[in-house]
């Protein structure tokens, strides 16, 4: 362990930095207009799927790579982030509503019966440190009209948990609430809904806050099932469980089956694939490690992978 001591880079010295580490800048105006929107830091995240990782890695770039190829996946990944977290946003929705009438249904209409549970032990305190912190108008007013705050019914609570504590919610629960979510979302297994919904989580969280989505694998890869009920061109076991293609893949299989505002998904997720084609067939992007790095499929053709 150390101080942190470097020092900070006018936008000239980030210039030369990248140069000296083999980046080449075509157009050193362009390249200082950029940087000047664009913090150094996150710029140079996307320069690290093109550094030279033969090696021990020594942040020098490979295969004469041009400061407008790292920026055109800067451009890309923004895009992807915002139709990501739209889509994921109507799948939030959705199983915010199914988690609280699936609780219900089992345990008799009780809406404060987690706080009984031992297994709700860690996800109560959570919801619980989300409740003191909420500036959320029915928060305030139930606060005021009754005598149960901090706790709350379950179809309060799933309304102020973060995903994160939505999903930790899921994975604690019964089997028999699993196996009664699953089941209303028309899925084949509640083992497979706990890793995809910690895997939406993570890309939330990535979409949320800016952290590059491209050419980057899951901490929590969603698991491919064994079988599907859709028809499909494409085999989906083949595919790579950590990496993007195999997660839009997901949101496309969960969206489908549980029905979820499919007018409004499944219109993002086709744009998501247009994007990741664009991305393949881009002329600025050629021989690059992109294709394997976002986990594509050799056959696949584009458009939306079930039938």
């Amino acid at each position: 362990m150390k101080n942190y001591n470097k020092p900070a880079l006018s936008i000239n010295d980030q210039i030369n930095l990248l140069q000296s580490r083999g980046l080449l800048i075509k157009d050193i105006n362009y390249a200082k207009s950029v940087l000047e929107k664009l913090n150094y830091y996150n710029f140079s995240g996307y320069t690290y799927i093109f550094e030279d990782k033969s090696n021990k890695r020594t942040h020098n770039f490979s295969n004469k790579t041009t400061f407008e190829e790292v920026f055109e996946v800067f451009k890309y990944d923004i895009q992807i982030r915002q139709l990501l977290f739209s889509c994921i946003s109507y799948v939030e929705i959705y199983m915010r509503n199914i988690i609280a009438r699936s609780f219900l249904d089992v345990y008799n209409n009780d809406p404060f019966a987690n706080y009984n549970l031992v297994n709700y032990y860690n996800v109560n305190s959570e919801i619980k440190k989300e409740v003191l912190r909420s500036k959320e108008i029915f928060i305030n007013h139930y606060k005021k009209e009754y005598l149960d705050y901090p706790k709350i019914p379950i179809w309060i609570s799933v309304e102020i948990m973060s995903l994160g504590t939505l999903s930790k919610f899921y994975s604690s629960s019964d089997k028999k609430l699993q196996t009664l979510i699953t089941n209303n979302m028309n899925l084949y297994h509640y083992k497979y809904l706990k890793s995809w919904l910690f895997a939406i989580t993570e890309m939330r969280n990535r979409s949320v806050h800016h952290s590059r989505i491209l050419c980057r694998q899951l901490l929590n890869p969603p698991i491919i099932p064994k079988n599907v009920i859709l028809n499909s061109n494409y085999n989906w076991n083949l595919l790579l469980n950590s990496y993007l293609f195999n997660f839009i893949v997901t949101l496309e299989y969960i969206v489908k089956v549980s029905n979820i505002y499919t007018e409004l998904t499944l219109p993002i997720i086709n744009n998501l694939y247009d994007m990741i084609k664009h991305i393949s067939e881009n002329k600025i992007l050629k021989n690059k490690p992109l294709i394997s790095d976002i986990g594509i499929p050799n056959n696949w053709n584009g458009g939306l992978f079930f039938i």
